[in-house]
């Protein structure tokens, strides 16, 4: 015990009414053990005046002190090598290790002990950990002697497990204090880099100084780890959404979670992220009026008069992304439009039911995220919505194609609801991250691909389609908590029923999915009658849940869902002509008629070679008019990449193939298909003639005599072409 502290365990007994001269028996004022005159060795004689006094100052000393370090090195061995009774030691260590949240037998190990040179040595096991804290100060004893290991000493104060839903990262919460007895900040530690102590440096700067020389890291990791033994031990989730804890289900988010008993604040720990990812929290309920919470998230049905898809998109993806623990979601939403055309509040009201402090200035990501943060977000976004704003492709077109990139490995990610796989340094997998939750989009342009367009539910605005005074009130709402309180009671209701949500929810998509491709509204793609059952099913248990808890009446519950079931059907059938745009095999039917059209291409006579009798100008040929009465001239433009008889097309599939292949270059774009695919998919559509089984394999080329000399060609009917059909 240091000269400041001993001065005050005295000044304590001489409040307690004893004299200044006396000491308790057996104790002199250096603190050594005496012998009374005329006792044997073994003796003592003890003045139970005077060990009450002590035992009051030190119980005092106890409660005045906060300090975990002071606690188990200070107190606990003052007390330890006083002269008090050895129930009087007992009940002060109890006392010790209660404020210090250890059990007795730990303190007892972590104690220092009194050597015989005087020093504090740390017993967890005298054997094997030969340290000591002298002086705020880590030492080492070993056959070189009494060795200084660093200028500060540390302990664990908990081990946290940080469970992200794919894998359990083990942490350590670490205190300590530099020598002078600078407190320095605590810090978490995962339990790899722990090991290799240059966390010391890192996360606490250059006053900590750990002493050079062989082994030294090594020591002072085992004098960290073993003096104070860590008793502490805890989990925090790393995402938010359903997580099954013992027999119930709870959603848990940034404050809590939520169960089927209502908002539990401090018995569950969240961190769902940095930055916005923090704003995915649900306050307490509060006093509100639940049924006026839920007209308010019903307002989202209003936002656009003009264009009523955009309303019950968002609000059939609002309630359809906690549900999917029951049934994956897989597939995204898209809002395209111009700059200006309020795409961005529309999706913050969306947002705004997971967390007040969303707005359209704070979204969870957006599409200058790396890859890696956007499949890490957008993982730990369990079961909720997940914006990511302002697809905006610009700069070279490097760039332009990085971005389109991004975004079919982020969508796609969704509607294969699998990630990147990983491998550790020495060839162990790790978990893959994929986005668990419902991913809406903003953008000025719509990410390239039919297949990824497949994977979303696209809605096109206009300048002029949002409701601003429908806006400002839902803006209104979701400052006041209102659409946050709706989704969180949406939650309760979920969280009793869960089990049975779990068993109900696939057959009821499959139901929807089946009536869509029954009906035939859904033939933009296989997967578009899976995104309208999707949608459906959110809004319909959202109508119900709204209706149990009387905001709508029966009567408006069935109107209003007849009414979306339409709008949506309607938007679903609309995606054909936003496939189309993405379709290889028009877009390789429509760069070869830009090619003809710029001059860049040109077809030849089938017999002749010259310019087709019919049409020469549509086949990439020009009339130069002649001079002083000479014949007109019909000169050919570009490559040749292909014949043409009176009712068929010959193309040299290479030739072709480059020529819209380089118009898609010239326009930003890229022919996203090999050849073999092209042709394959041109000849399942009907689209190539004389298509013959060879050998148990389909050749969709025929070798014909095309002027006087035999070429494999794909053929066509002039027709494809000439009127753009199929």
């Amino acid at each position: 015990m240091d000269d400041k502290e001993t001065g005050d365990i005295k000044q304590l007994v001489d409040n307690a009414g004893i004299p200044e001269n006396h000491s308790p028996a057996g104790i002199q004022s250096s603190g050594e053990p005496t012998q009374k005159p005329g006792k044997t060795s073994g003796a003592k004689v003890v003045n139970m005046i005077e060990d009450n006094a002590y035992r009051l100052a030190f119980e005092r000393k106890i409660n005045e002190t906060e300090d975990f370090d002071k606690l188990i090195f200070g107190l606990a061995a003052d007390v330890q090598k006083s002269a008090l009774r050895k129930a009087s030691k007992e009940n002060l260590l109890k006392q010790i290790a209660k404020k210090a949240k250890v059990s007795l037998e730990a303190l007892r190990q972590s104690m220092p002990m009194d050597n015989e040179g005087g020093y504090e040595r740390g017993r967890v096991n005298g054997g094997f950990l030969p340290y000591e804290i002298l002086g705020n100060q880590f030492y080492v004893f070993d056959e070189k002697g009494r060795r200084p290991l660093s200028n500060f000493v540390a302990h664990i104060a908990e081990e946290i497990i940080y469970d992200t839903g794919a894998e359990a990262e083990t942490l350590f919460r670490i205190e300590g204090r530099l020598s002078d007895e600078t407190p320095l900040p605590p810090i978490e530690v995962s339990a790899s880099r722990f090991l290799g102590m240059g966390w010391v440096s890192g996360e606490w700067g250059a006053r900590p100084l750990v002493h050079a020389g062989n082994s030294i890291k090594d020591h002072l990791r085992a004098a960290i780890q073993g003096l104070v033994p860590c008793e502490r031990r805890r989990t925090v989730y790393g995402h938010t959404g359903w997580r099954k804890l013992g027999e119930d289900w709870f959603f848990l988010h940034g404050g809590g979670a939520i169960g089927a008993d209502g908002y539990l604040q401090d018995a569950v720990e969240v961190r769902p992220g940095d930055g916005n990812m923090r704003r995915y929290r649900f306050d307490a309920a509060s006093d509100g009026d639940l049924c006026a919470d839920i007209r308010s998230s019903l307002l989202l049905l209003d936002i656009s008069t003009s264009n009523p898809a955009l309303g019950v998109v968002l609000l059939a993806a609002v309630y359809r992304s906690p549900l999917g623990e029951a049934a994956p979601i897989d597939h995204g939403v898209f809002l395209a439009g111009q700059t200006g055309s309020r795409k961005s509040e529309a999706a913050a009201m969306a947002m705004a039911h997971f967390g007040r402090g969303f707005n359209a200035r704070n979204f969870p990501a957006n599409w200058d995220d790396t890859e890696s943060d956007l499949e890490a977000k957008s993982h730990g976004a369990k079961d909720c919505l997940f914006v990511v704003d302002d697809f905006k492709p610009r700069g070279a077109s490097n760039d332009v194609y990085k971005l389109h990139m991004k975004a079919d490995r982020l969508f796609r990610s969704v509607g294969n609801q699998s990630g990147r796989g990983r491998r550790t340094s020495d060839m162990r997998q790790r978990p893959s991250y994929h986005p668990r939750g419902l991913v809406i989009s903003t953008g000025e342009d719509i990410p390239r691909g039919a297949s990824l367009r497949a994977r979303l539910a696209l809605v096109e605005l206009s300048a002029k389609d949002v409701d601003n005074g429908i806006l400002s009130e839902l803006q209104q709402a979701a400052r006041e908590g209102a659409l946050e309180r709706a989704m969180g009671c949406f939650l309760v209701w979920l969280a009793k029923d869960m089990d049975e949500w779990k068993r109900e929810i696939p057959g009821a998509l499959r139901a929807s999915r089946d009536e869509a491709i029954k009906e035939g509204f859904a033939k933009a793609h296989p997967r578009a009658s899976d995104i309208y059952a999707s949608l459906l099913i959110g809004l319909g248990l959202f109508f119900k849940f709204a209706a149990e808890a009387g905001a709508i009446t029966e009567e408006d519950k069935a109107t209003q869902m007849e009414a979306c079931q339409g709008i949506l059907k309607d938007l679903i059938a609309a995606q054909c002509d936003l496939q189309a745009d993405q379709d290889e095999v028009l877009q390789f039917l429509g760069y070869l008629k830009s090619c003809l059209n710029a001059g860049l291409c040109h077809f030849g006579d089938s017999f002749k070679q010259g310019a087709p009798i019919e049409h020469p100008n549509f086949w990439g040929w020009r009339v130069i008019p002649g001079s002083d009465g000479l014949q007109d001239i019909e000169k050919p433009q570009g490559e040749l990449i292909g014949w043409v008889d009176s009712v068929r097309v010959y193309l040299d599939g290479n030739a072709a193939f480059a020529a819209a292949q380089e118009m898609a270059k010239a326009t930003g774009d890229n022919l996203a298909i090999t050849q073999r695919s092209l042709w394959a998919r041109m000849g399942e559509r009907g689209l190539l003639l004389d298509v013959k089984t060879e050998n148990g394999k389909i050749r969709y080329s025929s070798q014909k005599v095309v002027a006087g000399v035999k070429r494999r060609a794909y053929i066509m009917s002039r027709k494809t072409l000439e009127d753009g059909t199929e």
